[in-house]
């Protein structure tokens, strides 16, 4: 694609972000500049990541799965878009980070906000001349809850009823606004742990604990919106936004435990450290000393309707939220939903397309070889010269092939049709035997291809 001006790219991300935690996507919580993105251009409903942060992010600058690539961090074999697009003479900032003891006034949102506009605004000349990748990663809603007192504020009492009536209220507003049919049926609300008993069996002040919880969650949502809002506006009046190709995204499925952590914490277990360590009682839940997440059936509400969250590969896990913003290729006067398959591998082989860039492939990149990407482009989707992104190259078809260990699942392959069961509860493994079979020869063919190993 050839303009007089090379485009500029804005890369959100945001960290273990629910289907429907935001506006676009049927939430109460207030995101007003994500409202904006989405009603400006086009939001998705069949974004899929991988089931984790870290290898959705190794996808995503290498426009590849993560094998190869990736062997828990990013190794030679791939050439990443910051690589790319250095080469080619852009301007690139990546911001990431994550929580730890900082000073007490001190919130992720703000300062990954800060920080791109600083590098935006104290560019030289030459630098200004160029234009630039971004790429903003901000840590909420990842645990722990922690946000100021007078953001909770906003949603004292808006999660009094509990995590199913939040999950009926969220999938209400997702079929009101076209984004899930109106006839699916939502997997049931569960949880597996001792530690998060049902609503119904909690005490008052169990109750009253796990609302707040929920309430400090929405609070953390509410200022990374508002902090995009920031950005989006300093783009606005140096008259780049327009020319800038805006993807928000979440990296995986709601967190229902701490995942991550349970590695890290020693010879004490999980609940041992926060007791000893910090203060979780009513009235500090969200403050810095303070350690606390939500818990399995909050984040299930968040994931309505599918089924699972975060380290899952059920729809729950990997579905998640999209919103992209390009006025140029805009398919009409905006506020467009797709239900059309994407995946992160798009992201990267999309951006060199509108860049005009190429990427080296097997031809070497920097004195290495590297592997080709595998997402495809949006580009001819986006603008309309296209209804679809995998077409038959992919052999995208209605179904789903999921295989899940004991004792999170049966530990045989299952069969699901989306479009009908996103919350993958009618198994049709031994009833459509033909349609599991060719998906699992795919498999197959995939798992040779990719030098995958059990």
């Amino acid at each position: 694609m050839s303009t007089n001006k090379r485009p500029n790219f804005l890369i959100i991300v945001a960290d273990d972000l629910g289907f429907s935690d935001t506006g676009p996507y049927g939430s109460e919580i207030s995101t007003p500049a994500l409202d904006r993105l989405a009603r400006d251009d086009l939001r998705m409903t069949d974004f899929y990541t991988a089931p984790a942060c870290s290898p959705t992010r190794a996808i995503l600058l290498s426009g590849t799965d993560n094998r190869p690539g990736y062997e828990g961090y990013l190794n030679f074999q791939v050439a990443t878009v910051s690589e790319i697009f250095q080469d080619a003479g852009y301007f690139t900032m990546m911001l990431i980070g994550r929580q730890t003891d900082l000073p007490k006034d001190f919130y992720s949102s703000d300062y990954f906000t800060d920080r791109p506009i600083q590098f935006l605004n104290n560019r030289n000349k030459t630098e200004e001349e160029r234009p630039y990748f971004a790429y903003l990663v901000y840590t909420a809603p990842h645990w722990p809850l922690r946000v100021p007192r007078e953001t909770i504020a906003k949603y004292r009492g808006k999660y009094d009823d509990g995590p199913e009536e939040l999950r009926l209220h969220r999938l209400s507003r997702l079929q009101n606004l076209g984004l899930v049919p109106k006839d699916i049926v939502p997997v049931p609300l569960v949880s597996s742990s001792s530690n998060f008993p049902e609503w119904q069996a909690m005490t008052s002040i169990e109750h009253a604990e796990s609302a707040r919880k929920m309430e400090v969650y929405a609070a953390m949502v509410d200022p990374m919106d508002a902090n995009i809002g920031h950005v989006l506006g300093r783009l606005e009046a140096t008259g780049d936004l327009d020319n800038t190709f805006v993807v928000f995204r979440s990296d995986n499925g709601a967190e229902r435990s701490l995942m991550e952590a349970l590695p890290m914490i020693g010879s004490l277990t999980i609940n041992e450290m926060v007791k000893r360590y910090y203060d979780n009682s009513l009235d500090n839940i969200g403050n810095g000393n303070s350690y606390v997440w939500y818990g399995p059936r909050w984040a299930h509400a968040a994931t309505v309707p599918s089924r699972g969250f975060k380290g899952w590969t059920t729809e729950g896990g990997i579905r998640c939220p999209c919103i992209v913003r390009y006025p140029p290729l805009k398919r009409s006067s905006g506020n467009t939903i797709s239900h059309e398959f994407t995946t992160v591998m798009d992201i990267l082989p999309t951006c060199l397309e509108l860049a005009g860039l190429s990427h080296p492939g097997n031809k070497g990149f920097r004195g290495r070889e590297v592997v080709s990407p595998r997402g495809k482009l949006w580009v001819s989707y986006l603008s309309s010269q296209s209804t679809s992104v995998y077409d038959a190259q992919l052999d995208v078809t209605d179904y789903k092939a999921v295989w899940i260990p004991p004792s999170k699942g049966k530990g045989q392959w299952e069969l699901y049709i989306l479009v009908k069961d996103p919350g993958e509860l009618d198994d049709l493994a031994q009833i459509k035997k033909g349609a599991l079979n060719g998906l699992l020869e795919e498999w197959e063919r995939y798992f040779a291809k990719t030098g995958m190993f059990e």
